[in-house]
């Protein structure tokens, strides 16, 4: 699944247990920024997302994948992420 922004403004997306409890492991979101409003990605109660770099999205034009783990509750971010 793919989802695309489009806003000038920040986006905040909320990643809850009813995305993480719904999906099969190994499920993926792609998210594409494509809007100057920088995409970030917020931890909701009991969720983790795990990153190398930040939970924000670089910058305009880049994307992000979202990828559930076989832990439950547990996300893997990867893409072109904010520096750390």
């Amino acid at each position: 699944m793919t989802l695309k922004t489009t806003s000038g403004s920040a986006v905040s997306i909320l990643v809850t247990t009813d995305f993480t409890r719904n999906l099969p492991s190994g499920s993926s979101l792609e998210v594409i920024q494509s809007g100057a409003g920088q995409v970030t990605f917020v931890e909701g109660e009991g969720v983790t997302i795990n990153s190398p770099e930040t939970l924000a999205i670089a910058k305009q034009h880049a994307r992000a994948v979202l990828t559930l783990t076989d832990e439950q509750d547990v996300l893997s971010v990867a893409g072109y992420m904010q520096a750390a």
